[in-house]
């Protein structure tokens, strides 16, 4: 074997060996073995008390909304939007879209929510009272899902309206699954091991088929004991395939104190003027209405 034949044998070993330790060390960093909760009530327990440290806060950031319109056709929208959180309900976002900076809001109070959406090719105005509404695979700018993704997946029911829940294991996760009082399952709520925090939430539909996905990543500690998810993804899915989605990524958050007046200036459902399309949500069914 000649000399530089020998060199390239000795580098190619060496090579493959860093390689190796290398993909070893990356696998060591990104895979975390961490021990799930045992009983259903200790993995609810700790969602709701964290709940209960989410603070008012304002945030600013950016929304990229894919959407098919009336006509099939796809359309995209990529704008900046400002957001307030009161909790526990109160929630609003504006989106400014073409020079307009409510040309889309969502939002709601105690005892109602709103969404509307004035684009180019949409201008659509949708109400509804929590008490009367059953819409989550019908609106993918959802003040609801909206509210859950930044810490209220799990809310203290009344007896009433009470559901049952269960821990699963489900690809390393613990996976909290949500059940009506038939027995089927709502939504489930994926949870990381390690930290606790909610990484997806799946609302299912009838068939028990992810009807919506909810992605979160990137949290950021708001104070000691509050973090908020700044990518929440949300994702309607229809016979297994994605069609329409809303990314919002938030950039700046600030705990804020808000006055009455603030209140009722942002989370006081507005009227629906100058809208083509005025609907009335009432359990799962879209009623239109006029001005």
């Amino acid at each position: 074997m000649s000399y530089d034949h020998l060199n390239r044998s000795f580098f190619y070993i060496a090579a493959a060996i860093l390689i190796f330790t290398g993909c070893t060390s990356q696998i060591d960093k990104t895979i975390r073995l961490c021990p799930g909760k045992e009983f259903t009530d200790e993995a609810l327990s700790v969602l709701k008390s964290r709940s209960q440290y989410i603070v008012p806060f304002r945030a600013t950031g950016q929304c990229f909304l894919r959407y098919h319109t009336e006509d099939h056709k796809l359309s995209k929208q990529n704008f900046l939007i400002k957001l307030w959180l009161n909790p526990p309900t109160e929630i609003y976002m504006q989106g400014d879209v073409a020079f307009d900076p409510r040309g889309v809001v969502i939002g709601s109070n105690e005892s109602e929510f709103w969404l509307a959406i004035r684009l180019k090719d949409v201008s659509s105005y949708y109400w509804g009272t929590w008490t009367e509404a059953n819409y989550v695979d019908e609106l993918i700018l959802s003040p609801k899902m909206l509210l859950e993704a930044l810490g209220f997946a799990v809310i203290d029911e009344s007896e009433a309206n009470k559901t049952d829940w269960s821990l699963l294991e489900e690809d390393g996760f613990d996976v909290l699954a949500n059940y009506d009082g038939r027995g089927r399952v709502l939504k489930k709520l994926y949870i990381d091991r390690c930290d606790y925090l909610v990484q997806r939430i799946e609302y299912l539909d009838s068939a028990e088929q992810p009807a919506v996905v909810v992605e979160l990543a990137r949290y950021k500690q708001v104070t000691n004991e509050f973090v908020v998810p700044t990518k929440i993804k949300i994702i309607k899915v229809i016979n297994g395939h994605w069609k329409d989605s809303v990314a919002i990524t938030l950039n700046f958050i600030k705990p804020v104190s808000f006055t009455s007046k603030q209140q009722k200036r942002l989370f006081s459902r507005p009227e629906p003027k100058g809208f083509k399309n005025i609907y009335r949500i009432l359990h799962g069914e879209f009623i239109e209405q006029t001005q």
